[in-house]
């Protein structure tokens, strides 16, 4: 346990006291240096070796420093330092603290008892394997997707993992945007009467670096498995049958190099034969865009921009907190949570379907 000294109160939101708790476990997790921790309250923790000479000094100046911890990682970790949730004299000793001790503890989580819930949001690669030792250790899993690039590993540790029971939630956080949600609530009530078709626009303000993009495992793997998952979220129990996919570079011809695109476009048609259009592009200079729209035999439903958003975590932040009270669920209610685990394997199936369709240049039956 840390050090604890008492100096003065302050009251954090229930929900930022959980976030606070997750996050105070994960720092006692850390063995290597000291991390003297000031809360808002007052309150000081020493994490680590007290009488370490290596030492880093974190000062939280609002409980939103956990929330954003939790819900976002080592980017919600920064970005909370920038909007002053939190600052340091020095920068550089805090960063060498925490690289220090996740290199050389992380294994850890799935001996120590008192962690119930192990979050994956590491290279790819890693998914399949961490995902497997973590329901072997007893583990709830949050991983992020894609579950990996090799869809044979995929059906793999589904049929290895099964005996245990696992419980699974996939961080396909679109499912839980509120408006969103609204088409599918819309949806199952009738309100636009026979779903027809299904058109969503998915396009990013700007690609991510080339590096990344190299390893990503394409864009339909990478990007569009968002869309693929919200079309099968949309239509339920009827499942795509064919996909006819095609994309292209105009505006950036390094694209080409990584045997990558910038602009795609997918259509799939249902068992029912409702009709999906996903309308995707790495760029797009009003910012991050994200549309749904739904057409039914009584009218049509739309999912909009509430605002000018430039990146993922400022258009999904309310859908991140509802992700992770789904997660709350899993643990203390043992609620299926939105997005499992199948719903994973199944938009991978789809993005490599659209591969086949795009090197073929034909429409891909799905079975």
């Amino acid at each position: 346990m840390p050090t604890i000294e008492k100096n003065k109160t302050s009251t954090p939101t229930k929900f930022q006291k959980y976030c606070e708790k997750l996050i105070n476990r994960y720092f006692e997790q850390m063995t290597e240096g000291k991390l003297k921790l000031i809360k808002p309250s007052g309150e000081v923790y020493i994490y680590g070796n007290e009488k370490s000479a290596d030492s880093a000094t974190i000062e939280v100046s609002s409980y939103e420093f956990y929330t954003r911890c939790v819900l976002y990682g080592d980017i919600g970790f920064g970005e909370s330092y920038v909007e002053g949730h939190w600052h340091t004299d020095n920068i550089t000793e805090v960063v060498s603290w925490f690289i220090s001790n996740t290199r050389k503890n992380p294994s850890k989580a799935f001996s120590d008892k008192s962690i119930d819930i192990i979050f994956i949001s590491s290279t790819t690669s890693t998914h399949i394997p961490l995902i497997t030792k973590s329901v072997k250790s007893k583990k709830i899993v949050f991983c992020e997707k894609p579950l990996d690039l090799n869809i044979n590993k995929v059906i793999k540790c589904k049929k290895y993992i099964k005996k245990y029971k696992p419980k699974i939630q996939l961080g396909f956080n679109r499912r839980y945007d509120p408006g969103h949600y609204d088409l599918k609530r819309s949806l199952l009530s009738g309100k636009i009467g026979k779903l027809e078709k299904i058109i969503i626009t998915s396009r990013d303000p700007a690609p991510p670096s080339f590096k990344y993009l190299k390893s990503s495992g394409g864009i339909f793997r990478d990007m569009t498995i968002h869309d693929f998952d919200m079309v099968r979220f949309y239509l339920g129990n009827d499942e795509i049958k064919e996909i006819f996919a095609t994309a292209s570079n105009i505006s950036s011809k390094k694209f080409n190099d990584i045997k990558d695109y910038e602009l795609a476009t997918c259509v799939l048609k249902s068992t029912t034969g409702v009709i999906c259009t996903i309308n995707n592009s790495r760029h797009y200079k009003y910012g991050y865009d994200q549309r749904i729209e739904v057409f039914g035999s009584k009218g049509f439903l739309i999912s909009e921009n509430k605002k000018k958003y430039n990146f993922f975590i400022d258009r999904y932040k309310t859908a991140y907190k509802l992700q992770l009270q789904d997660l709350v669920n899993l643990a203390n209610k043992n609620k299926k949570p939105r997005a499992s685990f199948v719903d994973g394997e199944k938009a991978l199936l789809l993005a490599n379907a659209a591969y086949k369709s795009l090197s073929s240049k034909k429409v891909i039956k799905i079975r």
